[in-house]
């Protein structure tokens, strides 16, 4: 009983730190944030959409097999078609999904403790000097 108990009072100091601790990023600048990024993964799926689409493919298809398993593993049969028949829409698509799943997959590697490797250093550096400190 005492273990659970002194267990439940760690947790508990742990999260009013979370809750004593004011915002070190308004929302606003979150939200400035989230669009900026929005902006720079449209704008490179864009540029790498229309350098695609002007590649000549050296084996006379567009797609090679192993490029095709891998957009239908995640797209499925239809987006395969799109993008084989040069569609700049679906190719934008999956472009940007692919960029979008990749940051997600890196900044969700951003918990503190939980971080490993280069991501603990930048979060703490972020978190020691402030979020324009560290890039100093």
């Amino acid at each position: 009983m005492d273990k659970l108990l002194s267990e439940r009072t760690t947790e508990l100091n742990a999260a009013q730190a979370f809750l004593t601790r004011a915002d070190a990023v308004s929302e606003a600048e979150v939200v400035a944030m989230i669009e900026n990024l929005n902006t720079l993964i449209s704008s490179a799926s864009a540029a790498v959409s229309a350098a695609w689409d002007q590649r000549e493919p050296a084996s006379g298809t567009l797609l090679e097999e192993s490029d095709v398993e891998g957009i239908r593993d995640y797209f499925g049969n239809s987006m395969v078609e799109q993008i084989a028949a040069r569609n700049s829409v679906a190719i934008n698509l999956a472009i940007q999904t692919c960029l979008g799943y990749f940051i997600e997959q890196v900044t969700s590697g951003w918990g503190g403790s939980q971080a490993a490797g280069t991501l603990a250093e930048i979060y703490t550096m972020i978190s020691t000097k402030g979020k324009f400190g560290a890039c100093a």
